[in-house]
């Protein structure tokens, strides 16, 4: 995570997991 802050960490992990799920999908 380093020196990110929780609110951006949160965003990074949904859209790093919502880019997972979708390339899952295709």
């Amino acid at each position: 995570a380093g020196n990110m802050p929780p609110a951006e960490y949160e965003v990074t992990m949904q859209k790093k997991w919502k880019a997972e799920k979708v390339s899952r999908i295709t």
